[in-house]
């Protein structure tokens, strides 16, 4: 995974501390992981979160926004509302890349991208620490625990590698990425589809 990071205040910062865990758990899988991207950023945000946006080839996008937060002092109802929030970042990806014809079917306009995905972290938590929320709601929440496990899920959902001239154009779309750091994926694709 390559990290692209802007503003980063220190490593010792929430957000370095979060970099770090990211780090652990992706090193290994391809993709790039930016931090407070444009894209995955909402212009009335009221939330504290620290936005990651994570494209892998294995997945397409996943908006993973952490928060500084003891789980126990946030209400149901205020991790609902961070939620919807999420959709409209879900929304504003799901409108660029449909406005990217090599990205949709153009007969029924679908995504050639299966999942754009929205997660919250609360990576001071652990899952056993969190009783009273529903199961619809912990669904939808990556603990510091389940990390490692969320991400090899993930990975493991999808059997094959998105067709690498979709993800040049995802990346490409998303990301702005120049054209020399998406040579250094090519050879990592030709060894993932033989």
């Amino acid at each position: 995974m390559e990290f692209i990071i802007s503003e980063l205040q220190t490593e010792y910062s929430f957000e370095g501390q979060v970099i770090k865990r990211l780090k652990e758990v992706l090193n290994e899988i391809d993709g790039f992981c930016f931090y407070n991207h444009p894209s995955s950023e909402i212009d009335d945000a009221s939330y504290d979160e620290h936005s990651f946006l994570i494209l892998s080839p294995y997945w397409g996008v996943l908006i993973l926004d952490a928060f500084p937060y003891d789980i126990n002092k946030i209400t149901e109802e205020e991790i609902k509302q961070i939620l919807k929030y999420g959709e409209a970042k879900i929304y504003k990806i799901y409108s660029k890349i449909l406005g990217n014809g090599k990205l949709r079917d153009c007969e029924d306009e679908r995504l050639k991208i299966e999942n754009i995905i929205y997660n919250l972290f609360f990576p001071y938590v652990n899952e056993g620490q969190v009783s009273y929320l529903t199961p619809d709601l912990t669904n939808k929440i990556i603990w510091n625990d389940t990390i490692s496990s969320n991400i090899d899920r993930l990975k493991a959902k999808f059997d094959k590698l998105i067709d690498r001239s979709i993800w040049n154009t995802l990346i490409n779309e998303i990301s702005g990425i120049s054209q020399v750091v998406k040579k250094r994926f090519k050879c990592v694709w030709q060894y993932k589809n033989t």
